[in-house]
């Protein structure tokens, strides 16, 4: 009786063994989400230049196996220097559910404002409550207008000059022709 109490000890112990080593395995995942961002480095705008409104759009690639929880995309305009949290949303017309996405600000770019340079994080946080981030990332929007500006006033200053002399040339000719 003794041996077979003892074995069934044994055999209680090893399921014992097996059950934490298991839970271990699947509480071992201490690191979170996988941060991609999905946005273009540069994105060039074209406007008039006058109070042309934009929308800064938040995209990134976001994945763990747990599944995940919470996806924030945080933004700065360099120039303000102020940093804003948004909580993102997955992007309805990507199939998978691992691209997240959010309309976070509209900004303006004029012709004395010709470029903003945003810089972007992305936080995640699994199902297991680890958290992780990606190295900063820049995005830059510039400026290009669509319609033409008009002459400068050093391009236009030189067109009446040489307008004017061919004028003065011209009439020399003409009044050397008549006088002989």
């Amino acid at each position: 009786m003794t041996i077979a109490f003892f074995g069934l000890f044994l055999i209680m112990a090893g399921v014992a063994n097996n059950v934490r080593a298991s839970n271990n395995i699947s509480n071992t995942d201490s690191d979170g989400p996988t941060i991609i961002p999905e946005m273009p480095q540069y994105i060039d705008v074209v406007g008039s230049g006058e109070k042309d409104t934009y929308w800064l759009v938040l995209r990134a690639n976001v994945t763990d196996p747990d599944g995940i929880e919470t996806v924030i995309g945080s933004y700065c305009n360099r120039s303000e220097g102020k940093w804003y949290n948004i909580t993102m949303q997955p992007d309805p017309d990507h199939e998978s559910g691992d691209i997240y996405k959010i309309v976070a600000r509209n900004y303006t770019l004029t012709n004395r404002n010709s470029g903003v340079i945003w810089d972007i994080k992305f936080y995640a946080c699994d199902s297991l409550g680890h958290w992780s981030t990606n190295q900063t990332f820049q995005s830059v929007n510039r400026l290009w207008r669509s319609e033409p500006t008009g002459l400068e006033p050093v391009e236009l200053t030189i067109g009446i000059t040489t307008a004017l002399l061919v004028l003065a040339v011209v009439i020399i000719v003409i009044a050397r022709r008549m006088g002989s």
